[in-house]
């Protein structure tokens, strides 16, 4: 690879004609460019013969100017050290301006930089999920958008300070009817926040800027929490005569499997009959990866669960391979709306409220161990205790399923 080099010279051609006075050069060439600066030194015309261009010294070793050489040279070989990996990054004026200690502004653009972080760093990282990858792009066209919207699109690193982020984080949470931008909640944009923070610390590690803009940018970023349904809220869905809705069936039938099994929306569109296997004692489960996290999802399917899956393998309403028929996020949200209006019921219901009322459901059921809640859940242990020294067995997720079992058909078999 193409290698930065030094040169220290006296600039003869720039002799001060009435002092006699010859000045220092410093030049940094890179890429066939050059990065050329005046040193703050000048000599005279006499010790001209003592200079040794080979070694960039005076011949006087008593000479206190190759002390200040020397730690010019000493910043020129940090640098390659420090960004020996990403050198070709860098043009002969910025190799030059580290040198110099110069304190100037990086020419890159943030769309630029980011950009490249996502494509070098976040896209090839195999400790990344596909969903968390997907995430760090959502939290750059958030960006991009931002900056169009303020005719940005041009910003460099150096320019983009503290004011400018906080600006992002107000626009996160604002309603822009003309841009048609619908207002966040702050644990939403701190998640988009939390996103970028990374990519300017490495602008940081870079040296390409001095400070993280995000740093002072304080948001709430834990969620309220959210509604749940009862059981028997769950039995008014379960039981609603769509009879004069029947496409409306399906979204109700999205809705209770995630109710009784815990996923959450994409695990459940993505589901196939090879994930859900035997488990031994004539019982059914899935065991699989969540799209959003990777964690490992292991439940015990009960009969409400299992029917559901039977009656879409045997539909042919799905689309191979998978179990369920293909609905937006949206048109499902928007749907159970009206089913949660035909039912009575004023929590606006969603997808992800199915995830909740599961886990409302295990609790009032009997189920407290809490790893097997999360095995349940696909919920990570990671960090705990348990997560080293405790595993889940298949017996005991059956015995849960069990308990729900019974719990459910207290409930919603017909008295």
């Amino acid at each position: 690879m193409n290698r930065p080099t030094l040169s220290l010279y006296p600039n003869v051609p720039k002799q001060n004609p009435k002092r006699k006075k010859i000045p220092m050069y410093i030049r940094v060439t890179f890429k066939r460019q050059k990065g050329e600066a005046r040193l703050p030194v000048e000599i005279d015309e006499q010790v001209l013969d003592k200079w040794e261009g080979l070694t960039m010294r005076f011949r006087d070793r008593g000479n206190r100017l190759n002390s200040y050489f020397s730690s010019l040279e000493a910043r020129f070989n940090d640098f390659q050290v420090l960004h020996g990996f990403n050198l070709e990054r860098f043009n002969a004026q910025q190799i030059l301006d580290f040198v110099l200690d110069r304190k100037t502004r990086p020419t890159e653009t943030v769309l630029a930089f980011t950009e490249r972080y996502i494509h070098q760093v976040i896209s090839p990282n195999p400790g990344l999920t596909e969903g968390t990858k997907v995430n760090y792009r959502k939290s750059f066209n958030h960006l991009r958008r931002f900056l169009a919207l303020d005719r940005q699109t041009k910003i460099t690193l150096g320019d983009f300070g503290p004011s400018m982020a906080m600006r992002f984080k107000d626009y996160l949470i604002s309603e822009i009817p003309s841009a048609q931008k619908h207002a966040m909640t702050e644990v939403s944009a701190a998640a988009i926040i939390k996103k970028l923070k990374p990519v300017f610390e490495r602008a940081v590690w870079d040296e390409l800027i001095s400070r993280n803009p995000f740093d002072r940018i304080k948001l709430r970023n834990r969620s309220p929490k959210k509604p749940k349904l009862t059981i028997q809220q769950v039995r008014k869905i379960y039981e609603l005569d769509l009879s004069l809705y029947p496409k409306l069936s399906i979204s109700r039938d999205l809705f209770l499997f995630g109710v009784f099994t815990g996923l959450a929306y994409k695990d459940m569109q993505g589901l196939t009959m090879r994930q859900v296997q035997d488990c031994g004692e004539g019982e059914l489960s899935i065991h699989i990866a969540r799209q959003k996290t990777d964690v490992l999802t292991h439940v015990v399917l009960v009969s409400y669960a299992r029917q559901l899956v039977e009656k879409y393998r045997k539909s042919g309403w799905s689309t191979k391979p998978f179990i369920f028929p293909n609905r937006s996020n949206q048109d499902l949200n928007r749907n159970l709306k009206f089913l949660a209006e035909k039912a009575e019921i004023s929590i606006p219901i969603t997808t992800h409220i199915a995830r909740h009322t599961f886990r409302q459901l295990l609790g009032e059921t009997g189920i407290t161990d809490y790893a097997l809640i999360k095995a349940m859940m696909g919920q990570s242990m990671a960090h705990d205790i348990d997560g080293v020294y405790y595993s889940i067995t298949t017996g005991q997720l059956i015995s849960a399923k069990q308990q729900f079992q019974q719990f459910l058909d207290k409930y919603l078999c017909n008295d």
